[in-house]
């Protein structure tokens, strides 16, 4: 999903780490859309470090029917900056074995896409302090 824009497309990625955001294993679509609010100004703080050469590829996976007109009406009024993969059947959740607790639906990937660092930064200040830190050390190596 581009800002404003609700088409498929590839998404490209660099050779920077990654970070994975699952949302909808509550199997609450529109929760799921609430909670993409919060994650904006988040990135955009921890996204603050690109600046100084420490930038990451953020992925979004999203448990939901892309075809929901509520969905594509909630996401074009978000112009969400961030690609949004589409999961509808829940493939990746039951693929990757994610736990119940949505806290450990996010997590960092390095460069080879090995998990880094499990957590949520929307939780509080601590923990988006340890994303930057994870990236920081993740793009020195």
């Amino acid at each position: 999903v581009q800002i404003g824009v609700l088409r498929d497309t590839v998404v490209s990625l660099s050779g920077l780490p990654k970070l994975v955001i699952y949302l909808g294993g509550n199997d609450c679509a529109p929760c799921s859309l609430r909670e993409l609010r919060h994650w904006k100004p988040a990135l955009e703080q921890i996204g603050s470090m690109e600046d100084k050469g420490a930038g990451i590829d953020v992925i979004f996976i999203l448990k939901a029917n892309k075809n929901n007109p509520k969905i594509k009406e909630t996401l074009l009024g978000l112009k969400f900056p961030y690609p949004i993969l589409f999961d509808s059947k829940g493939e990746f959740e039951r693929a990757n074995l994610l736990p119940f607790n949505s806290m450990m639906h996010t997590f960092m990937l390095d460069k080879n896409r090995k998990v880094v660092l499990v957590g949520n930064p929307l939780v509080g200040q601590n923990s988006r302090q340890q994303f930057k830190i994870a990236i920081r050390s993740l793009n020195t190596k």
